[in-house]
């Protein structure tokens, strides 16, 4: 059933849109509110689509907003979850899938920029297939990974340490009059 009712004062309206079950009550499931809100019939009991009829695109033009901890899953076999959890934002894969990230232009994301392999904790710059925890590729002829400090003056560094012991070795740079590198 559709019914127009008085929200509070006698010129505001909502409509209600309410459905029986075969057994059960007429239960109101969606509301268009008087100021033009569309909120379901009851608080966590409605949904958009029901999986095999769904809808093509939900489109918003400033966002779309959940709680925390509300998930927004993708893939047939709930292969992406993306969260806040109170403190942290998470991009996870709860089936074990790898994670990739692309860029591209309109709706092609041809260019790989990075992946966090699952199998080995990996994670690869511009390749899907690293072989060490933190690996780097061009197919072009040179590769580099720059440090950048934030300063002419400041020390950029590459440290080798053991996890008893932050400072075994390392590679630095001093920026300045002297440009001083060295090895500990």
């Amino acid at each position: 059933s559709i019914r127009a009712h008085r929200e509070s004062a006698n010129t505001n309206a909502y409509l209600a849109f309410s459905t029986k079950t075969t057994s059960g009550s007429l239960d109101e499931r969606l509301r268009i509110t008087s100021t033009g809100n569309v909120i379901p019939g009851s608080n966590n009991a409605t949904n958009i689509g029901d999986g095999s009829t769904n809808f093509n695109s939900i489109w918003a033009s400033t966002r779309f907003r959940g709680n925390d901890n509300v998930k927004i899953i993708l893939g047939n076999s709930q292969n992406l979850s993306i969260r806040h959890d109170g403190s942290n934002n998470i991009i996870g894969s709860p089936v074990a899938d790898d994670l990739h990230i692309k860029s591209g232009t309109g709706d092609n994301d041809n260019a790989l920029i990075a992946s966090f392999i699952h199998t080995g904790s990996k994670v690869g710059i511009k390749t899907t297939t690293a072989d060490r925890d933190l690996e780097v590729f061009n197919s072009g002829s040179q590769t580099a990974i720059g440090i950048k400090g934030g300063t002419n003056t400041s020390q950029c560094s590459l440290w080798f340490m053991k996890p008893t012991d932050a400072n075994i070795g390392g590679i630095y740079y001093e920026h300045g009059s002297t440009n001083t590198q060295g090895m500990y």
